[in-house]
């Protein structure tokens, strides 16, 4: 009798431990599912927002955003006081009122924008003042305006120099602004003051050099380049303390700069594609196609944009290059690109009214 017990009990214990394996089991099963992988970029669908009016340009110049329901676009639109600034809250795309920063006598545009949350944002462009004579008839001066969340308000700068066409937003308290003439501004927390290329260009008077870009990270390397149109030649500078030195300078335009989150930089090259710095000039070519040579942008090394003209958008997946066969056309141009990795808001425009490519 002791025996069949025992063999019981046994048969009991076994049965209670089988039963805890298949419940624990099912739970698992019943788990949490992972999420799916992101989509591919290659495989978004895309929507098209158009920006026009029937009475001028409307062209648009930079995109940027926060996140997915918080990008801008800044246009020119001529004499308008309107059609300067976009945003979209993730459903739709509507105008931003800032017309308090033109006149019926000044008016204004923005060129470039960039920042570092939704209370951090920064624009940059040009005031027009009517000039009846002498010739030229119209002059030009620098604006500067920031978003702190709440309202968009100007920034005084000193001294006024000429249209502002850049902005390298390193740090909050460390940003630079740049522009025709060589015009460049730095913000350091507390003031927009001038600042200055120094010998770099204190041999080119009467030259038409505009400072395209600026880039930086966390490792202290703050990059730029001016172009020269009338030699034709690029300069891409580099700046160690308080000095800038030439690194290379060749016969292209240089058009972006672009660090990555590795820390390799990357630039774009009218006509002549994408190319990455090595330490040494000159560029070394890393994607030489034409129509992928005015701006890039990516999340990550294995996640980058490049735009061209006649619809070229070009996508690198860390294996290989992908070109958008869909957004090809001969008569618009895509002038810049953002992403945040899941989304992805392309400009472009005809030369007359602008376009805003969507893809997610």
């Amino acid at each position: 009798m002791r025996g069949s017990n025992l063999t019981k009990q046994l048969n009991l214990i076994l049965f209670s431990a089988s039963a805890l394996l298949i419940a624990g089991g099912a739970s698992c099963d019943k788990g949490v599912e992972p999420p799916p992988p992101p989509k591919s970029p290659r495989e978004y669908s895309w929507t098209v927002q158009e920006i026009s009016s029937p009475y001028f340009q409307v062209l648009a110049t930079d995109v940027w955003g926060s996140a997915t329901n918080d990008v801008y676009v800044t246009c020119l639109s001529g004499g308008t006081r309107g059609y300067k600034l976009f945003h979209f809250d993730g459903s739709q795309w509507s105008e931003v009122d800032i017309a308090q920063f033109g006149s019926s006598q000044v008016s204004f545009d923005l060129n470039a924008i960039s920042g570092f949350d939704q209370m951090d944002i920064w624009a940059v462009g040009v005031r027009w003042y009517s000039n009846p004579s002498p010739e030229p008839n119209y002059l030009d001066s620098s604006l500067v305006i920031h978003f702190n969340g709440s309202q968009w308000s100007e920034v005084s700068v000193t001294p006024k120099q000429r249209m502002l066409k850049s902005i390298g937003a390193i740090f909050p308290s460390d940003i630079w602004f740049g522009g025709l003439d060589a015009a460049v501004y730095h913000y350091d927390g507390l003031a927009v003051r001038g600042d200055s290329l120094g010998a770099l260009i204190s041999d080119k008077g009467g030259h038409n050099l505009i400072v395209g870009w600026f880039e930086g990270n966390s490792s202290g390397n703050l990059f730029a380049f001016f172009n020269d149109f009338t030699t034709g030649y690029f300069h891409f500078l580099n700046r160690s303390g308080n000095n800038w030195s030439e690194l290379d300078s060749q016969f292209a335009t240089q058009t972006s700069l672009w660090i990555s989150p590795s820390g390799r930089l990357f630039s774009t090259f009218y006509g002549h594609g994408l190319y990455v710095w090595d330490g040494q000039a000159p560029w070394t070519p890393f994607y030489t196609e034409g129509n992928a040579s005015v701006r890039l942008f990516g999340k990550t090394d294995n996640n980058i944009f490049v735009t061209g003209p006649q619809g070229g958008l070009h996508h690198y997946n860390g294996t290989d290059w992908y070109k958008f066969k869909n957004l090809e056309s001969t008569t618009i141009s895509f002038i810049d690109v953002w992403t945040d990795g899941s989304e992805v808001f392309v400009i472009g425009d005809d030369g007359f009214r602008s376009y805003i490519y969507h893809g997610k």
